[in-house]
Parts: C-alpha cells; sequence; structure tokens
C-alpha cells in the first residue's frame, strides 16, 4: 500500500520537473536564438569567465589531466578555456539549449577548436554523463 501512495504522490511532482524543464529549454532557447533581441546572452562577454579564467592562472593545476563538466556552457567559452590550458584535460560543455550548442559550433569550429573538449544538448538531470573532478 505504502508503495502505490509513494508512486501517486511522485506523479505530481514529476509532472512538475516535465513542465518546469519544458519552460526552461523555451526560455533558453529563446534566449540563445536571438529572436526577441531583448533576451539576447548580455552574459556573453566574448572571452571566458575573468573569474574562471584568474583562478585558473593562480591555481594552473586545477584543471590539469581531469574530467571538467562547464554546466549552462552556452557559447563554450569557458569550456573552450579549460581544454586549451591543459591538453590532458578532458573537458565536456553542457546547455539545455540546442542555440547555445549552435553558438559553439559556430564559434569553435570543429577543426579549429581543442580535441579535447566536447559539447552535449540536454538537462544536465535527464543526460547521462560521466562523473567528473571539476564542475564549473
Amino acid at each position: 500500500y505504502m508503495g502505490t501512495a509513494l508512486f501517486r504522490a511522485r506523479a505530481p511532482v514529476r509532472e512538475a520537473h516535465n513542465s518546469v524543464e519544458s519552460m526552461a529549454l523555451e526560455t533558453w532557447e529563446t534566449m540563445w536564438s536571438g529572436t526577441t533581441p531583448e533576451l539576447l546572452p548580455d552574459w556573453d562577454l566574448g572571452a571566458p569567465s575573468p573569474a574562471l579564467a584568474s583562478l585558473v592562472r593562480e591555481q594552473p593545476e586545477l584543471n590539469q589531466g581531469k574530467r571538467a563538466l562547464v554546466l549552462g556552457a552556452g557559447s563554450g567559452r569557458d569550456a573552450v578555456f579549460l581544454a586549451e590550458t591543459s591538453a590532458t584535460a578532458t573537458v565536456v560543455a553542457n546547455d539545455i539549449a540546442p542555440s547555445a550548442a549552435a553558438a559553439f559550433e559556430a564559434i569553435f569550429p570543429k577543426a579549429s577548436r581543442p580535441e579535447n573538449v566536447s559539447y552535449v544538448v540536454g538537462d544536465f538531470y535527464s543526460t547521462a554523463l560521466a562523473t567528473f573532478d571539476l564542475v564549473v
């Protein structure tokens, strides 16, 4: 009996998660697709995050030989920065918005980006990703 009640209780939670996930995807997709000028991503500085760059400069061992995950990677500038600063690191950029991945591909064509960086599109919680030493 308790198992059945728990299953029924989880259904609304699952539905709410799916609804929020759908809204999040729509919102981020709109921002990255640029279909509404007021929602363009102002936070894309055209360079890696100054805080991340400073941290890696101060502690270069931070990502040496590590598996790094950049959540909400957007255009992937932080992920590419981590890959460029450590040829021995494996870096995965992750974003829910396919248009963000398209921006990554446009800014960093496969032929010109480091081989140790990849991009995974999808909700982090629903995407099967490996374990990581560093999460940004």
